[in-house]
């Protein structure tokens, strides 16, 4: 297994990667057909190409197994708005929603931080340690970097999976929020913000 910067023929698989993970977690994200979905995340996230340089992706066998994407405060990503045709297709009141939600669940970096905005992994390859490779993979870049104190992320209450995966690895717990509108419109209740050092 190998982890390389993300190219942009990986989009499609990196796309499925996302929806795999994460949509079914949203309530207003479930509107949409998967095809819809799919469409929206791509145009959102990689529709300018230069963001995929935040993103690395574990590969076997010219398979991809899991994605990470590694921000800092000073990082500069730009997201794209759907087009007409996919406001009309898809409604605008589900797009306005989905945004809206997404923007609640983004978080403050701080300038110290190496912050995993997401980390997924293929179903069929949970439970053989791609998640924590890509762990490895960020904390080594955490340790080359001596501006960078701490690799910090967000987690889902709920995600028992994730949640575990990240105490093993040595996260600690450094804070919890709830947003009465996130639960209402998302069905998110609590996320659970984590860091762990890294010991230089």
């Amino acid at each position: 297994m190998i982890i390389r910067q993300m190219k942009k023929k990986d989009i499609s698989q990196v796309v499925d990667m996302y929806h795999a993970a994460f949509w079914s977690k949203a309530k207003p994200l479930q509107a949409l057909e998967d095809s819809q979905a799919k469409k929206l995340i791509q145009t959102v996230f990689f529709k300018v190409k230069e963001n995929i340089q935040f993103y690395y992706v574990a590969e076997e066998n010219e398979k991809l197994l899991g994605v990470i994407k590694l921000m800092r405060a000073s990082s500069k990503e730009k997201h794209s708005l759907p087009s007409l045709k996919d406001f009309l297709t898809m409604g605008i009141f589900k797009l306005i929603k989905t945004g809206f939600v997404l923007s609640l669940i983004e978080e403050k970096i701080m300038e110290e931080d190496l912050y995993i905005e997401i980390l997924a992994v293929t179903p069929h390859a949970r439970g053989k340690g791609v998640g924590t490779k890509l762990l490895d993979f960020a904390y080594d870049m955490a340790l080359e970097n001596q501006a960078i104190r701490y690799l910090s992320l967000g987690v889902l209450a709920d995600n028992q999976g994730a949640f575990k995966l990240y105490k093993r690895y040595g996260f600690e717990v450094t804070g919890e929020y709830e947003n009465d509108i996130l639960e209402k419109h998302a069905g998110i209740k609590i996320m659970l913000a984590m860091k762990k050092e890294a010991i230089k």
